[in-house]
């Protein structure tokens, strides 16, 4: 189990900072929506795994979705108080009985022709780790020709202190 720090960031500001780390590492210009259902919570996360949970969820869409995806991390207000945040990326997809074992550790997803494919499948997993040790569920959705995405189901306690979302970024990863 994973040590956790319960630290008030602002998920906005910790996906661009984790937007310009995948930048940086991947050279990749892909562009990033960020959207919100109008108010933009605080939540109570480790800063420094959310930091990890995200570059890991960009670095795959920008290693699997190709070059001319488009990434979209979306905040929806749940009926239960908590926050779903969602990275989908208009790739092609995978397989959906694949699902499942992205969640084991040194699993890889298929790779695009003429993708140059790094690392050695614990991405995901490592999300997964990341979502239970704050108490948050993750989903993994999708099919053969459609987007791949991923939510995290924050729960109500983790939630603190709206405040309004300014913007929404077209910049790249």
């Amino acid at each position: 189990m994973l040590n956790i720090s319960d630290d008030l960031i602002e998920p906005y500001e910790e996906v661009e900072f984790s937007q310009g780390l995948v930048t940086g590492w991947t050279g990749s210009a892909q562009a990033v929506d960020i959207r919100a259902d109008g108010a933009v919570p605080h939540l109570l996360f480790d800063r420094a795994l959310f930091r990890r949970l995200m570059t890991n969820l960009l670095t795959n869409a920008a290693k699997h979705a190709g070059p001319d995806a488009k990434v979209t991390v979306s905040f929806d207000r749940e009926v239960s108080g908590g926050i779903s945040m969602s990275v989908e990326d208009d790739g092609p997809g995978v397989n959906p009985a694949l699902l499942p074992g992205f969640r084991e550790p040194f699993k890889r997803g298929p790779s695009l022709p003429k993708v140059k494919m790094d690392g050695v499948g614990l991405g995901l997993w490592i999300v997964d780790q990341i979502a239970k040790a704050h108490e948050c569920k993750c989903e993994i959705a999708s099919a053969l020709g459609e987007c791949f995405r991923v939510t995290l189901r924050i729960p109500a306690f983790r939630v603190h202190e709206r405040h309004e979302l300014s913007r929404v970024t077209g910049s790249g990863i």
